[in-house]
């Protein structure tokens, strides 16, 4: 019961300052404009506090997810024509003050990620694991336990900045590296090659042929078929089924596929074992080929982390740069959603239960990744809320727009059919995403929940 509790008092707060601090732009913004706030209140329901501050009914209410303002005059209809109405000030201020809720939020993931930045985050060292036989790698002399440290004189601290530097390389790529004491510079060949992105697209890019991680077992998942197998961490596997593998990547790829069971041919210290291990199916959600089931056999690598930390000021810059980097990576992956039929839009949207899912699983790693998380989900609302849809702040920012240019605001009745169309669209879309999660979903997660009440009621006894 109680890590229930703690998941459920996380998934609250989460939730509850998002929304808030949405709230708080349109508060502070519609304040220096000299419109009046009548209410300001935090969650939803019946009021347990409330007290007035200056023009404002500030109060805290019995549900705590999310909040809302009251605005003087922020109904057409109801607007008396004051100087401190919402609806007496030009298009232009109207503008500003729907905008600073998702702009407080942009804000928010900057200081998150500049937090992270500041105390550190995770990220893969560019130490070398694999080399792949016969690429250009092994032909210029690079080998497994090399440390790169630049890619064409850029200094690389992380694997994904040491891979985007060759992705983009033509021809070949100048490499430095660290091979115990001794600095080695090679001028290194680069090959293309197809790739996934992250956003399920496939695109050409330059690769020269290393890998982060050796087929070598670094860590047994509890309860799955290679630990009862017999297999154990430090165990390096030479061959899948019959076929040698050279990398984690080749071993992942040859598990996934099997069907019931896989032959592994094993290397632990001198001896050579060969096991049969059943394999387990797991769902994955992939963007292009929908709901996809795996075979997995409960294995991860050794770690290659470190924790990378960035002074502050500096932490600034490395803040803004993940935020613009995470900015145009959402962008895109919505533009691909709406316009790329390949892409599963079921897939690739999620509703409030299986974010408060993601919320919970996300917390068991730590402050550092819910706070990543939440920077994350801020950039979300920034962006969702910005586009032109009646309802949303975009499509208030729209009709503000167009009166600017008509020099007088849309008919009340225009506002009202698009507004009516708007909100049809958002309750559609409300229940396919509630319907997705409750019906494809709902199942795995009450199965984890179920597990991890069984677990603790073991632990009890």
């Amino acid at each position: 019961m109680i890590p229930f509790i703690f998941n459920f008092f996380i998934i609250v707060v989460v939730f509850s300052v998002l929304i808030i601090v949405h709230e708080l732009g349109h508060f502070f913004a519609a304040r220096l404009f000299g419109v009046k706030v009548t209410d300001f209140s935090i969650g939803f329901g019946p009021a347990l506090l409330r007290k007035k501050v200056k023009q404002t009914n500030f109060a805290v209410c019995l549900f705590p997810l999310g909040g809302y303002i009251k605005m003087a005059g922020d109904n057409r209809s109801e607007s008396r024509g004051y100087r401190d109405e919402f609806f007496s000030k030009s298009p232009g201020i109207r503008s500003g003050i729907v905008f600073a809720g998702p702009l407080f939020n942009y804000v928010l993931a900057f200081l998150f990620l500049t937090i992270i930045a500041t105390v550190g985050f995770p990220v893969q060292d560019t130490i070398v694991g694999a080399v792949e036989k016969g690429s250009p790698a092994q032909e210029a002399g690079i080998q497994p336990g090399d440390k790169l440290i630049a890619v064409n004189d850029k200094k690389v601290e992380t694997w994904s900045q040491l891979k985007k530097n060759i992705h983009q390389a033509e021809g070949s790529v100048d490499i430095s590296l660290e091979r115990g004491n001794e600095k080695i510079y090679l001028n290194v060949p680069v090959v293309s090659e197809e790739i996934t992105d992250q956003l399920g697209k496939t695109t050409k890019v330059s690769q020269i042929g290393i890998m982060l991680h050796k087929p070598i077992i670094g860590e047994l998942i509890e309860g799955y078929p290679a630990e009862e197998a017999g297999i154990k961490e430090g165990d390096e596997i030479l061959e899948v089924d019959g076929k040698e593998i050279e990398n984690w990547q080749e071993l992942a790829e040859n598990i996934q596929s099997s069907k019931e069971t896989v032959q592994l041919k094993i290397k632990r210290g001198k001896e050579v074992l060969s096991l049969k291990v059943p394999v387990k199916k797991e769902e994955v959600e992939g963007l292009k080929s929908g709901q996809e089931y795996i075979s997995v056999i409960g294995v991860r690598p050794p770690s290659n982390d470190k924790i990378l930390k960035t002074a502050f000021p500096g932490s600034l810059l490395k803040g803004a740069d993940i935020l613009f980097q995470t900015t145009w990576l959402s962008v895109k992956g919505l533009w691909y959603m709406i316009t790329d039929p390949s892409i599963s839009f079921r897939e690739s949207i999620a509703g409030p239960i299986y974010i408060s899912y993601i919320i919970s699983k996300t917390a068991q790693h730590g402050f550092v990744a819910l706070l990543q998380l939440m920077s994350l989900l801020s950039v979300f609302l920034f962006i969702i809320n910005l586009l032109p849809i009646p309802v949303f702040d975009g499509g208030h920012i729209l009709f503000f727009g167009i009166e600017k240019l008509k020099g007088n605001p849309l008919s009340q009745k225009t506002e009202d059919t698009a507004t009516r169309v708007g909100l049809a669209l958002i309750m559609v879309l409300m229940f396919f995403v509630f319907y997705n999660d409750i019906v494809k979903r709902g199942p795995k997660i009450w199965k984890e929940v179920k597990e991890s009440f069984n677990q603790e009621d073991n632990e009890k006894n």
